[in-house]
């Protein structure tokens, strides 16, 4: 048997393989930490560069130079606060780039540009190149720090680098704005408007200098107004009211583009006085120095004492009675002067046949003593009465106390050059509309309708003859016409006398029936004074304001929007935005005239100071005057024509879901919307839609899913077919809820839209409500409800909050109501805008 010999271990023989893997797992674990290392570095890199980008962006604004100089410091600013790997960030290692954030409109993609790349305005022709607008900051971070372990296997630094890139979010902003014929009802000199309830019907000015005699005498002649009502007495044609300037000083008689402004309109002289007329001097009863005299046989003693004139009883004879302040000149007097030559009814009026003088007073007037329309009665002698206005109301020089200046302009407005000695032979038959009549100039024009104002009858364009006391002629009725208000004397009108007493001129020729002794027509209150305050409410109640006018309701509007939209220039230099007025579109079919606002004032655009000088003048009114009928001139920003009385809140929002659509629907009016893009809507209004729009509707939809793009447009271009459709509140309100709640509906939603809306991006609806409606009167008038209930409907449909009742002050969205006087109405208009385009952060991280 043979033994096996196990061979003995040696000591230590597995020593020097301990050593070799300790040697590589030390390398590894050097490596492993210098990884974890970098790994952190990167991280902090990336900390520091999505902070420094972040900041980059929201220093970009607005300015000329987008800011941009700052913008770059204040990134490496913020980087350099930061560390990688316990050492501080060092400039060498920041790069900062700032560029833009674009839309592509082919792909449909919002693109980085860096450099910004040229834009241009093409609503303008040829297209304005705006200035190149930074919108994005990109940054950097390349710190290079050095390993702790791996150096001993040749590893001498570690070098990381991170990149952000932040921009400001793009957002499609439509400031939708209400321009109706109400928005300018405050600075009327009368109120005759529903919603005052019990305050319509009353005088709305608060200047005390008035006429004071004659029928201006009776004890309710009601010139001035003595309500309480804190909606009325905010008239500012002549004096200041809630803090804006009267309108008499809106106006010019200077060149266009003169360094100094030569004021158009002038007061009375300081002899002429609430009591003391000038020119030809109202007449008194016989033997009396105190009262007047209402009829002739007042004048003369009794029905059988002839009249020999107002010569005869005053010892002298202008043609004119003048009032104080601004109330101008009239001819007209009571009772007439037994002189043919002097006679104004004769000088001023034929009969149909348009070449009898009229000598019978109830061609004038009815028997109660009511103004008669033209047609049928008398026709207007305008080139006599143009020739009585050329001979006395046109001022020799800049200091004449007379009313009218021989030129009148403002707000880049050309109203007339020249007064014309007649009109065409068309414009003598009262039945023809004013815009069919072919004028030689609108000279002519201006001062036609202006006269038929003056006199009650104008016929505004859809061929309805607006007399004082409606909406559209708001100079107030005549002294007596007011239910309750006490009548000067027995007012009636029975006709020339048929006695057989006759009275002849003073020439002692020719033969004159007189009027009867007992004739007594109602007075006229503002009626037949041609002077600045019936021209100025005039050009209110026709829609022929400028655009700089300091009407109480779109003055403080104004100055509030112009410094939300400098706030988006400043503050938002991703936006566009969209200037959208509304009263309503042209109804196919209609005089020219009649509507306002058709297209977008300004589409989607980044060209704020155009857009800003839109508020206040009419298209292409930059190097020469228009004219008011001109295609520019009626596109004049203002508050349109109260005859229209059509608020077509629906049509406004119709405007803006054509801004929103991804296709052009007239020209480059709209469609610029971008997909991606936030979607914003303000909506402004004084609340009283009452008009409902009748359109077509082209739908179209491409992509599916989130690829989905609206390229949907309402047609309401000017050659597509648009129609009035049910008018009042009940048929309004829903007709602009219909809009709203397509508009914010989703793209893919064919039951409601489509709309603009994504599952991440709603549309976003704010209302914002102006004017003296939203006063908190008890109990408050049908509109203030009408109109809260509009506002708060559409700002749930756009997502958004609006107060519950009118006087909810501590709801948080009670910034939205905005009335008072003009200060506080600007700074509150002003702050509803900024805070609502302030009211999210639209800078974030998009790389």
């Amino acid at each position: 048997m043979k033994l096996q010999r196990i061979a003995a271990r040696r000591p230590a023989s597995i020593m020097p393989l301990v050593v070799l893997c300790l040697v590589a797992m030390c390398g590894f674990l050097a490596l492993s930490i210098d990884i974890g290392m970098m790994l952190v570095a990167r991280t902090q890199a990336q900390n520091a560069a999505d902070a420094a980008a972040m900041t980059g962006a929201r220093t970009l604004n607005g300015s000329s130079n987008s800011n941009e100089p700052n913008a770059k410091i204040n990134a490496a600013a913020v980087a350099e606060l930061n560390s990688v790997l316990s050492q501080a960030v060092q400039a060498s290692e920041v790069t900062v780039v700032d560029g833009s954030y674009d839309y592509d409109a082919t792909s449909q993609v919002f693109v980085i540009n860096i450099p910004p790349i040229q834009k241009y305005d093409n609503s303008t022709t040829p297209p304005t190149a705006l200035p190149l607008t930074y919108n994005l900051s990109r940054v950097t971070v390349t710190p290079s720090r050095q390993p702790a372990f791996s150096r001993v296997l040749g590893v001498t630094s570690l070098n990381v680098s991170a990149t952000a890139t932040a921009a400001h979010r793009p957002r499609d902003v439509c400031l939708v704005l209400d321009y109706s014929g109400s928005m300018n009802n405050e600075s009327d000199l009368w109120n005759n408007e529903g919603y005052l309830t019990s305050a319509n019907n009353s005088p709305n000015n608060n200047d005390t200098v008035y006429p004071q005699w004659a029928g201006h005498s009776a004890s309710n002649a009601n010139m001035v107004n003595t309500q309480s009502d804190s909606r009325v007495g905010r008239s500012n044609v002549t004096i200041t009211a809630l803090g804006v300037p009267p309108l008499v000083n809106d106006f010019y008689q200077n060149a266009f583009g003169a360094t100094t402004g030569i004021p158009a309109f002038n007061p009375a002289p300081t002899t002429v006085t609430n009591t003391a007329a000038g020119g030809d001097k109202p007449l008194f009863k016989k033997n009396s120095t105190t009262v007047y005299a209402q009829t002739v046989a007042h004048v003369t003693g009794g029905n059988s004492n002839p009249f020999n004139g107002h010569k005869s009883v005053n010892g002298s004879w202008t043609g004119y009675t003048q009032g104080p302040g601004y109330y101008g000149m009239t001819f007209y007097n009571w009772p007439p002067d037994p002189d043919p030559t002097k006679d104004w009814r004769k000088l001023y009026f034929l009969k149909t046949d348009g070449a009898t003088k009229v000598d019978d007073n109830t061609i004038l007037w009815n028997s109660s003593g009511q103004w008669n329309d033209p047609q049928g009665n008398y026709v207007i002698n305008y080139k006599a009465i143009l020739a009585w206005i050329s001979a006395n109301l046109i001022q020799s020089s800049t200091t004449d106390p007379k009313p009218f200046p021989p030129i009148l302009r403002g707000g880049h407005l050309l109203y007339y050059d020249a007064v014309p000695t007649d009109v065409p032979a068309g414009a003598y038959d009262h039945t023809q509309k004013n815009y069919s009549i072919a004028w030689a100039n609108q000279n002519q024009r201006f001062w036609k309708e202006y006269i038929d104002y003056t006199l009650g009858v104008w016929r505004d364009p859809f061929g309805n003859i607006q007399r004082p006391g409606n909406p559209s002629c708001s100079i107030g009725p005549d002294i007596g016409d007011l239910s309750g208000e006490s009548t000067w004397g027995t007012v009636q009108i029975t006709g020339p006398d048929q006695s057989g007493l006759s009275n002849g001129p003073p020439n002692g020729t020719g033969s004159w029936k007189r009027i009867n002794p007992t004739d007594n027509p109602q007075r006229p209150r503002h009626r037949f004074w041609f002077g600045p305050m019936t021209m100025i409410q005039y050009m209110s109640d026709t829609g022929l304001f400028p655009g700089t006018t300091h009407d109480i309701s779109m003055y403080p509007c104004k100055l509030g929007l112009s410094g939300a939209i400098q706030d988006v220039s400043n503050n938002h230099p991703n936006d566009l935005v969209s200037l959208l007025p509304f009263s309503r579109p042209h109804f196919t079919g209609e005089a020219p005239e009649v509507a306002a606002f058709t297209l977008p004032q300004y589409s989607l655009t980044r060209n704020y100071s155009a857009m800003i000088n839109s508020l206040w003048f009419p298209p292409n009114a930059s190097t020469g005057d228009v004219r008011p009928w001109d295609t520019n001139g009626m596109q004049t920003p203002r508050a349109h024509a109260d005859y229209c009385a059509n608020t077509t809140s629906d049509y406004g929002l119709m405007l803006a879901y054509n801004q929103l659509s991804g296709t052009s629907y007239y020209g480059t009016a709209g469609g610029g919307g971008r997909k991606g893009a936030t979607r914003i809507v303000i909506f402004e209004t004084d609340g009283m839609a009452n008009q409902v729009t009748t359109c077509g509707f082209s739908q179209t939809v491409t992509g599916t899913g989130s690829a989905a793009v609206n390229n949907s447009y309402y047609k309401i271009a000017p050659t597509d077919t648009v129609s009035a459709g049910a008018g009042g509140y009940s048929n309004a309100g829903p007709a602009a809820i219909a809009v709203a709640k397509k508009m914010c509906a989703q793209v893919t939603d064919t039951a409601n839209g489509p709309g603009f809306g994504t599952p991440t991006k709603s549309v976003i609806l704010h209302v914002v409500v102006f004017g003296a409606i939203f006063e908190p009167i008890t109990p408050p008038p049908p509109d203030q409800t009408n109109g809260m209930d509009l506002a708060q409907q559409l700002s749930t449909i756009g997502g958004t909050g609006f107060p519950s009742s009118i006087t909810a002050t501590s709801d948080p969205n009670y910034y939205k109501i905005c009335t008072g006087d003009l200060t506080t109405r600007q700074t509150k208009l002003k702050n509803a805008f900024t805070s609502v385009m302030d009211s999210s952060v639209p800078v974030s991280l998009i790389k």
